[in-house]
């Protein structure tokens, strides 16, 4: 396969190692910023722990074999990590509740879209990884927000800067440029 992404920002140590070993040239699992969750579901049986992302870089990277989390700066080939798109965000009107993470995931309001996006081109070092949710497609609503936020995208002021390509694109990119 071209690329790989589990559902729920789910990786461990072994998973990365298995794609890597594979021949798995890109995996789009990480979602930088967000920290443990204790299950798929707080409704069912304890079923183990999403690991820790906040200190996932937030950038392509090769990953360390048997740490996933960080990178690997001798590493030459293998798998690149390409680690979508997150932003801290505060709430726009409940001022008591916490910033928290959020993942530039197409079948979200486009408000949201639009902010992750604002905050990730305000960095020293910009770069946009986005994705869209399976069912996209089936669901008239999530449709409706990735529709308006790539029409958002392709009209947004720095858009003559960005580059779309799809994960091997930006593998063969990357590779290129080490």
């Amino acid at each position: 396969c071209d690329f790989f992404r589990y559902g729920e920002r789910w990786m461990s140590d072994e998973g990365m190692d298995a794609l890597n070993d594979l021949g798995v040239p890109c995996d789009l699992s990480l979602e930088p910023g967000h920290g443990e969750l204790p299950s798929f579901n707080p409704d069912k049986p304890h079923t183990g722990f999403i690991l820790s992302q906040r200190d996932v870089p937030c950038r392509p990277y090769r990953p360390l074999r048997g740490n996933f989390r960080k990178e690997d700066r001798e590493k030459r080939t293998g798998i690149w990590e390409v680690p979508l798109t997150t932003a801290q965000l505060g709430p726009r009107f409940k001022l008591w509740r916490k910033p928290e993470t959020q993942t530039a995931n197409l079948y979200l309001p486009p408000r949201t879209i639009g902010r992750v996006v604002r905050s990730a081109l305000s960095k020293e070092a910009p770069y946009l990884a986005l994705v869209a949710r399976t069912d996209v497609f089936s669901n008239a609503g999530y449709f409706r927000n990735f529709q308006a936020s790539l029409d958002a995208l392709l009209d947004h002021r720095s858009a003559g800067r960005f580059v779309f390509s799809s994960p091997i694109e930006t593998v063969s990119t990357l590779r290129a440029a080490n």
